[in-house]
C-alpha cells in the first residue's frame, strides 16, 4: 500500500527517478529497484523520498497522505480533514 501509494504520487507528479534522486540522497538503482518491488523499503527511506518529492513540488507530501488515506477507505473530506492536522 505504500509502494502503491508513493508510485502513484510519484507518477502523477511526473518526478523522474533521476530527480528525485539528485533531492533525496537516495540512489537511483535503490527507487528504481523500490518501483519494481525487487527492494524493500524502510520507514526512513520511504520518508527520504517524499521529502525529496516534496523538495521538487510542494504539496507532495499532503497528495501522499491524501491518497493513502482514500487508499484506506476515509472520505475525500476526512482525508483532508486527517492530512491538515497531521501537517499543522
Amino acid at each position: 500500500m505504500f509502494r502503491e501509494t508513493f508510485i502513484k504520487v510519484k507518477q502523477e507528479l511526473g518526478v523522474t527517478g533521476r530527480a528525485l534522486s539528485e533531492q533525496s540522497g537516495v540512489d537511483n538503482s535503490r527507487i528504481s529497484e523500490y518501483i519494481n518491488n525487487k527492494r524493500d523499503i524502510s520507514t526512513e527511506t520511504l520518508w527520504e523520498l517524499l521529502q525529496g518529492l516534496e523538495a521538487l513540488n510542494s504539496g507532495a507530501i499532503k497528495l501522499y497522505l491524501s491518497i493513502l488515506l482514500r487508499s484506506l477507505g476515509t472520505s475525500q473530506d476526512l482525508a483532508i480533514q486527517l492530512v491538515d492536522i497531521a501537517m499543522a
